[in-house]
């Protein structure tokens, strides 16, 4: 008896029910997060996959994209082609990169930074096409790289500094 409260086998019961229920909630909630943090990795290394099979099937491409070539002239088309394909599986991936884990999520914005600088054809389209709204979650990362929020010292300091300011109430 509780402060004049009994609890009978149908309360213990119900308890029970309440209990098991939450639980498997629970379980069935890690279950659905997980399903969708393995969809999404799989999902951006297919994009990367179908980026990797053009370059097998065109592999004069490849000096526009990793050397800093301009194209030649009767290389423009299948260039901006190219530029086009890779602009929109990155932006594809990054716009996927809540699910990744930090380290993922900096390793892929380092890699679509560094292609972007090592490609002028596509470093021309994304710029242009930015303006143009055409590439949001590639947007949000340019103001990423400004803000400097790839870089391991600074994105741990800010991560302690809201566990600190949370911890003693601070917003």
């Amino acid at each position: 008896m509780l402060g004049g409260l009994t609890f009978g086998s149908a309360e213990v019961i119900a308890t029970l029910a309440l209990v098991a229920s939450v639980a498997s909630l629970f379980i069935s909630w890690r279950s659905q997060h997980h399903s969708a943090k393995i969809t999404t990795y799989r999902s951006a290394t297919d994009l990367t996959l179908d980026i990797d099979h053009q370059f097998l099937e065109h592999p004069e491409l490849r000096r526009y994209f990793y050397k800093s070539a301009e194209p030649a002239e009767g290389d423009v088309s299948s260039v901006e082609a190219m530029s086009e394909l890779m602009l929109d599986c990155f932006e594809c991936i990054w716009d996927l990169r809540k699910t990744y884990s930090p380290s993922d999520r900096r390793s892929w914005g380092r890699y679509i930074l560094d292609m972007l600088d090592t490609s002028p054809a596509m470093k021309e389209m994304c710029e242009e096409r930015l303006d143009d709204g055409w590439y949001p979650a590639l947007y949000r990362l340019h103001q990423a790289k400004e803000k400097h929020q790839f870089e391991p010292r600074k994105v741990r300091l800010r991560s302690w500094v809201r566990r600190w300011r949370a911890t003693v109430g601070i917003r």
